[in-house]
């Protein structure tokens, strides 16, 4: 966590070109705006990240010695967006409404579901725009459990293999349930 916050404060200090940046990002085929299924469920987030190109670029600064294949994931993003939420009684099956609507509206959409758990404590969607068979363009995860809630959206060129180490060196939440993937997944 002490390398997000030393990240962050780095970030704020070089912000300032970040309109222009987040409208192209958002005419990318790999974006995803979740905030539109959260309104109802929570008075806001515990944890809001947003990255853009400018600060992933000076991620990718950051964590070149120590990974260098991190480094490469890194500079083929422009977008990273994380909302974690606190579930309570009161609002956990908004948040499990939540995660079932982004998931009806990414199947409408033609985004491929990669991951899919539906076991009563925990309702995980993962999915990815692939054009291509070669290519990711974005990745959308959604997780609704018993006391917390995690979206996230990683907008660029993606190594799906690489994501969970991204959130490893950036202490990013929620990108460790990519390792989901390495284990069969029954669906409900």
């Amino acid at each position: 966590m002490k390398r997000i916050i030393s990240f962050l404060t780095a970030v704020a200090l070089l912000c300032g070109s970040g309109l222009n940046a987040q409208s192209d990002v958002e005419s990318n085929p790999g974006y995803f705006d979740f905030s539109d299924f959260m309104t109802l469920n929570s008075k806001g987030a515990k944890v809001e990240v947003n990255l853009n190109k400018p600060l992933l670029k000076l991620a990718t600064t950051l964590v070149r010695n120590e990974s260098p294949e991190a480094a490469d994931l890194i500079r083929g993003l422009q977008m990273v967006r994380v909302r974690v939420y606190s579930v309570t009684d009161e609002n956990r099956e908004g948040f499990a409404q939540s995660v079932r609507d982004i998931t009806e509206k990414l199947n409408g959409d033609q985004w491929d579901q990669l991951v899919r758990v539906n076991d009563g404590d925990s309702n995980v969607g993962i999915f990815a725009r692939m054009p291509s068979d070669e290519a990711i363009f974005g990745l959308v995860i959604s997780v609704a459990e018993k006391d917390e809630a995690v979206f996230i959206n990683i907008v660029g060129d993606i190594e799906l293999d690489s994501i969970a180490d991204l959130g490893r060196h950036l202490d990013l939440p929620g990108l460790d349930k990519l390792r989901e993937l390495e284990k069969p997944v029954e669906e409900s």
